[in-house]
């Protein structure tokens, strides 16, 4: 099945004329809104040229660089034809937001590397405002994750104890008091508007058989050792309350919550726990749902937040009606299968959330081989499958990737920021900024026409005060001339090979 089927998404490679070199990012998100079309936050400025034309080359030498705007044409071609319809009974999902994780480690990178305030300050203004990619979405940990400095949960005991009465419960220790809330706190200075979704990747360790964050095994046949004593699930869906509850006092709001990181992923190298689809049903319909209602929380509870390879997870756990009634949908992460699964659940209920919480790429790749793919796998197929928020992994490591608990990885971040400050923005960074920078919370997905048979993949969304978005890349190794087709009118644009352009009107 395509991952496009009813969907109709737009994206338009990016492909262009050739630019000076050097531009630097920085430079190039000034550029974008210092132009007199483009300065009104809500983008409702009159334009000269009635289209603003955004764009990544494969090679750099163009980031985000706001080109001049084009025109309307009457030429008749035989491009391809992208047509976009912004009716009412031709819109989709709301979108909550594109963003990336605040992990420990990320927290811990930007707290240590950029150890100026205001620096930081510049820094997030870049990253969370519309004078640069305009990001709002930030995904956290409730405790470690395998991206934290060190392994913890709030309620520590040592082995052999338990704390039932969750009297040792301390939110404020390693990570989180040292690096994520003050970081934290100073995006929603900044930004107090981010959607926040939080994610555990294990219980304190003496709820589980194991007595271990970590697993006993990466094997499935140990999943039981690895789970949650059922007898703690009271105590457990209270822990995460309290979790809930003091980040609230903090001044920090979680949006949404899923019970657990990849439920069946097993790993002795960090933290992570065995929760199967029938038991994260009772934990979420008995205990959890039920104990964030009573502390009047208005947090949601996303189920799943496995991978697309697994989303027979998620179709288990819909299956049972009290569970599914319980949670506003579901997440998930973008690794093995195909994102075609989102689809098909938004058809099996479609009054659910949908939602993309994690994809994370490989350090190694460079940035002209991963740019128009990124674009096209975690943009444009992801939210052409229903996915109202779309989040990258990890905001900033070093260079190797570090810190985080296995000590060594490839994962590869959004920025990477050395010990003296110096930042490399890699590929994410624009593949995300060419979807937010021009998209508003509470935009709709709108319908564009997929053209079939080629290398051109796309999606489109029409912002709350009407203004309207076109995401285009070009996966091919050849430039290729489009026309985009807006009701009676039309514009044309060659979209170069492994680019990605953004498009934005009235």
């Amino acid at each position: 099945m395509r991952s496009f089927k009813n969907l109709s998404i737009l994206f338009i490679a990016a492909a262009v004329i050739s630019c000076k070199k050097g531009n630097s990012v920085q430079a190039d998100a000034k550029s974008q809104t210092t132009d007199a079309s483009t300065t009104s936050t809500s983008l409702s400025a009159t334009v000269t040229n009635p289209i603003i034309v955004y764009t990544t080359l494969a090679d750099g030498s163009k980031k985000l660089l706001k080109e001049a705007n084009i025109n309307y044409n009457t030429t008749i071609t035989t491009n391809p034809v992208i047509t976009v319809t912004t009716d009412a009974s031709h819109q989709y999902q709301t979108m909550d937001g594109i963003g990336l994780a605040l992990t420990g480690s990320a927290a811990y990178t930007l707290k240590t590397s950029i150890p100026s305030a205001t620096n930081r300050a510049t820094l997030f203004t870049e990253l969370f405002t519309t004078s640069g990619i305009n990001l709002n979405v930030l995904r956290i940990t409730i405790g470690c994750s395998d991206f934290s400095t060190t392994p913890y949960t709030y309620d520590d005991m040592p082995a052999g104890q338990t704390n039932g009465s969750l009297s040792n419960f301390n939110l404020l220790v390693q990570d989180d008091v040292n690096y994520v809330i003050p970081i934290l706190k100073e995006i929603l200075a900044i930004n107090p508007n981010i959607y926040i979704i939080a994610t555990p990747w294990s219980p304190p360790a003496w709820m589980k058989r194991s007595g271990t964050l970590n697993g006993t095994s990466s094997s499935l046949a140990d999943s039981t050792q690895n789970g949650i004593l059922t007898g703690y699930y009271s105590v457990y869906a209270k822990y995460l309350v309290k979790y809930l509850q003091g980040m609230e006092a903090q001044g920090i709001h979680i949006n949404a919550i899923t019970p657990q990181n990849e439920p069946r992923t097993l790993s002795s190298n960090y933290p992570t726990t065995y929760l199967g689809p029938s038991s994260e049903a009772s934990f979420v319909t008995t205990y959890l749902k039920p104990e964030i209602d009573n502390a009047g929380l208005s947090t949601k509870i996303l189920c799943g937040d496995n991978n697309w390879s697994g989303s027979s997870y998620h179709t288990s756990f819909m299956q049972n009606g009290n569970a599914r009634a319980a949670v506003a949908g579901t997440a998930y992460h973008g690794y093995g299968g195909t994102p075609d699964v989102m689809t098909t659940m938004h058809n099996l209920y479609p009054t659910k959330e949908v939602h993309y919480t994690e994809f994370s790429g490989n350090v190694n790749d460079s940035f002209s081989s991963v740019l128009a793919s990124m674009a096209a796998n975690d943009i444009c197929e992801s939210a052409g499958n229903w996915a109202q928020t779309i989040v990258d992994w990890n905001l900033a490591l070093d260079g190797s990737s570090l810190p985080n608990i296995k000590g060594s990885s490839s994962s590869r971040p959004v920025m990477v920021i050395t010990s003296a400050g110096a930042i490399t923005r890699n590929a994410d960074y624009y593949v995300l900024g060419h979807a937010a920078k021009t998209m508003r919370v509470g935009a709709k997905r709108i319908n564009t026409t997929d053209i079939t048979s080629s290398s051109i993949s796309n999606v489109g969304f029409i912002n709350p005060d009407g203004w309207k978005t076109l995401v285009v890349t070009n996966t091919g190794t050849t430039a290729k001339a489009v026309d985009v087709k807006l009701g009676t009118q039309k514009f044309t644009y060659t979209i170069a090979a492994k680019a990605v352009n953004t498009f934005n009107w009235q």
